[in-house]
């Protein structure tokens, strides 16, 4: 049937764009991403789930094929995937939103901004998310606020107006209590965020593993956790 057919040609599609760039600006170059964007809105959760991952690798790619997904206007729809759909799909649509934020310019990355994403991202930042999906939305905030100090350089302001915008959304509250979750890198992490960011040292639990200074070992075992495979 036609969804059998859509679903084999999607799975082709995203092994194409997962080998090189020339692979993928060709199916660029063919527009595919508009037709992406179609099956974003599937009913069915394999199919949206396939759809974000294919941008996701298209993301992967260099910046004028992270500007080609930003001009298709499908941001601001994975950005609502991000934090409503099922969290197989949230994976997917949070992944295109790192890889945009990891890898786009500092003119993409405004534009994420003003896409709205700051906010659904701190809403992941609960103790009940997947770790997963929670590492993921962290190291998305973290390299928001890096670009966030390159615009404060840029325009001469006083401090980082991503930090006043993290905070509006309660993200710089939500990260402080994720220094105190289960999971030793999610701590680390979180701490590491607060110091380098905020000024903020926080105190890791006595009852864990890690030391007093929240940002001791997160230079090592964060970086497993919170990268791109852990969001795949």
């Amino acid at each position: 049937d036609s969804h059998t057919v859509r679903r084999h040609a999607l799975c082709a599609f995203g092994k194409i764009v997962a080998g090189n760039e020339v692979h993928t600006q060709e199916m660029v170059d063919c527009g595919a991403i508009p037709s992406l964007k179609a099956l974003l809105s599937s009913p069915r959760r394999n199919v949206r789930k396939g759809a974000c991952f294919a941008i996701f690798n298209i993301m992967r790619g260099n910046r004028d094929q992270v500007q080609a997904v930003i001009d298709s206007g499908v941001v601001p729809q994975v950005i609502i995937m991000a934090t409503t759909d099922v969290p197989s799909v949230q994976k997917g649509a949070l992944s295109v939103i790192i890889n945009g934020v990891g890898l786009g310019s500092q003119a993409q990355v405004e534009y994420l901004v003003g896409c709205g994403c700051v906010g659904p991202l701190c809403d992941l930042l609960v103790d009940g998310i997947e770790v997963a999906i929670l590492g993921g939305a962290l190291v998305a905030i973290h390299n928001f606020l890096c670009v966030g100090e390159q615009v404060q350089a840029r325009d001469g302001l006083p401090h980082n107006p991503y930090c006043d915008v993290i905070e509006q959304a309660d993200g710089q509250n939500r990260i402080s209590q994720l220094t105190h979750h289960r999971d030793e890198n999610i701590r680390n992490y979180s701490s590491a965020i607060l110091a380098t960011h905020w000024n903020i040292m926080v105190d890791i639990d006595s009852d864990t593993d890690a030391g007093s200074d929240g940002t001791d070992s997160t230079n090592t075992s964060s970086d497993e956790t919170l990268s791109e495979d852990n969001v795949e």
